[in-house]
């Protein structure tokens, strides 16, 4: 065995790996639940009708916890719980 230095640390970019989703640091927020199917953004604000519906603006960033087949998503936001519109959002990476 050689006695070699070890080789330098890369960086994202040398790695070409994407960007972080948006809203999110190195740490996940504590309302970040265990398991998910995947963390969307929402393209526009929307406003619940009832009151088991996520509210948001447009940029948040939320975990799906559930899809339905009539297009209504069960997800988590740091601003709550609820359904909310799946054609209100698009995958965050």
């Amino acid at each position: 065995p050689l006695d070699l230095p070890p080789p330098p640390p890369l960086d994202g970019d040398e790695l070409g790996l994407p960007p972080p989703p948006p809203g999110f640091g190195p740490d996940e927020p504590s309302w970040v639940p265990a398991s998910y199917l995947e963390k969307v953004v929402t393209l526009y604000p929307y406003i619940g009708q009832k009151d088991n519906e996520l509210s948001f603006s447009e940029g948040t960033v939320i975990c799906v916890t559930r899809r339905y087949s009539d297009g209504w998503c069960e997800g988590i936001s740091s601003e709550g719980t609820g359904f909310f519109p799946g054609n209100y959002v698009e995958p965050s990476c």
